[in-house]
């Protein structure tokens, strides 16, 4: 999993699925930013899913991803994938 690496202030990312715009990644982070803080984030996944956009997300310091769905106008919801 690769590092910030001082290119992007929001997070580091792996090969995003060419079908999830990237403005969509970028509102996703940026709603979870708002709930997690300044810690490092990495892009785990994105895809289309039935009904809206899923990017999941690993956090710094969380020991599960975190989900957000967008509807290809906003996020519409963040869940962590972990206990507690």
């Amino acid at each position: 999993v690769p590092a910030d690496s001082g290119t992007n202030p929001t997070a580091s990312q792996l090969p995003a699925n060419t079908a999830v715009p990237q403005y969509v990644i970028d509102q996703c982070l940026a709603t979870l930013r708002g709930q997690v803080g300044s810690k490092p984030m990495t892009v785990l996944s994105s895809r289309k899913g039935e009904n809206s956009y899923i990017v999941d997300v690993q956090v710094a310091g969380a020991q599960a991803p975190w989900r957000c769905y967008h509807d290809g106008t906003s996020c519409t919801g963040t869940d962590y994938q972990g206990e507690g």
